[in-house]
């Protein structure tokens, strides 16, 4: 895990010019480790597992990164399938409702979107710049990402989740995943000239390269839990 971290991350200083003084993160940035780390082993290592690591990657002092440039003639590769469907899932509670397994996984759903929340307000903070997605993409709604988190961790905190509400609240998350997907490919496709202007980290760039990993660290939460609380058509 730390190998595949540095192979993919590096100190921005290396690479990113500088304006005005300030990290200009042409490539998507900055990004934190636990973040990456999440997003990429979280379904299967441990919680204390990847912290560990996160300590291995921040014990320099370092905690904004840059990706790796691949170079010019690098192509996006696509790690994972579309997004699960949701409709696959009925509104009805399955046998393991109530259980220990869906109890920890409502836990950990909460845990995902609570991190996911803080990133949001971090990078609402820090700001988001004038940017624009390339023609024919739109970015994700952040307003409506914000809700559909606050909605989901007060439905997670319920005695009884609705199965219903956590469908239709997790929509959102997977359409941004949909729409980052998109995004992304354009961006290295169509817009690159532009990301190379100092102009700052717009809107679309903002949603893609910092909300993806944890928007998709959140919704595999739901996913998860949504296995062991409804029945499926499947």
């Amino acid at each position: 895990m730390v190998q595949w971290f540095h192979q993919n991350y590096e100190d921005p200083s290396n690479e990113t010019p500088r304006d005005s003084g300030e990290f200009v993160y042409i490539w998507g940035g900055p990004y934190e480790a636990r973040d990456q780390l999440y997003a990429k082993f979280g379904d299967i290592a441990s919680e204390e597992l990847i912290e560990e690591v996160v300590r291995e990657v921040e014990k320099g002092g370092l905690y904004d990164w840059a990706p790796v440039q691949k170079g010019a003639d690098y192509e996006p590769t696509e790690d994972d399938d579309e997004p699960a469907f949701l409709d696959v899932y009925l509104n009805v509670p399955g046998p393991q409702y109530g259980s220990a397994e869906e109890l920890e996984a409502r836990k950990q759903a909460v845990i995902a979107l609570e991190r996911l929340e803080k990133i949001i307000e971090k990078r609402r903070a820090i700001g988001m710049g004038h940017n624009r997605p390339p023609e024919g993409i739109e970015a994700p709604d952040l307003p409506e990402i914000r809700e559909a988190v606050k909605e989901l961790k007060a439905e997670f905190q319920k005695p009884n989740p609705a199965i219903a509400a956590i469908k239709k609240w997790a929509k959102p998350l997977r359409d941004a995943l949909v729409a980052a997907g998109k995004w992304s490919g354009k961006k290295i496709d169509k817009a690159v000239d532009e990301a190379m202007k100092p102009i700052g980290v717009g809107a679309g760039t903002y949603a893609v390269t910092q909300l993806f990993p944890p928007i998709h660290h959140a919704f595999d939460a739901v996913i998860h839990w949504l296995e062991f609380a409804a029945k499926s058509i499947l």
